[in-house]
């Protein structure tokens, strides 16, 4: 639930337990809705947190997420996880996350070497990240 000054509040036994510094809502209650961008965001967040795990397989799972979701904050977050992976596949998987973010850069150069990585993905999602760059303009 949400609060008239936006202060987070869940129902508990009944009544509002507070979820923040705010003892007691300000106004009138509504439920919060969850869309579809708040819940890519959270497993982007989720993602950048689970990257840094111990277990490969939680690593894996991560950096898959983040090749839809990662945001261009996380940039240095990914380049500095890339070059402590140990695991192959985490680091291919991280290399195409960190190209899926280089698409966006104004710089011709990453965006070519982003192009070529990709490129050379078997993943059909992957690939199709980079298709609109292939194409000459008529």
């Amino acid at each position: 639930m949400m609060d008239d000054g936006k202060h987070a509040f869940r129902t508990r036994q009944g009544g509002l337990q507070p979820l923040g510094a705010v003892a007691a809502p300000q106004g009138e209650t509504r439920p919060v809705r969850l869309t579809n961008r708040l819940r890519n965001l959270a497993a982007g967040a989720l993602a950048s947190h689970l990257i840094l795990s111990d277990n490969v397989t939680e690593r894996a799972s991560a950096a898959r997420t983040l090749q839809r979701e990662a945001t261009p904050a996380m940039a240095a977050l990914l380049q500095q996880r890339l070059q402590a992976e140990t695991d192959d596949t985490v680091r291919g998987l991280l290399e195409v996350a960190l190209a899926r973010l280089q698409l966006a850069q104004p710089e011709a150069s990453a965006r070519l070497a982003a192009v070529t990585l990709l490129g050379h993905s078997a993943d059909p999602e992957t690939r199709g990240a980079a298709d609109p760059l292939y194409r000459c303009p008529a």
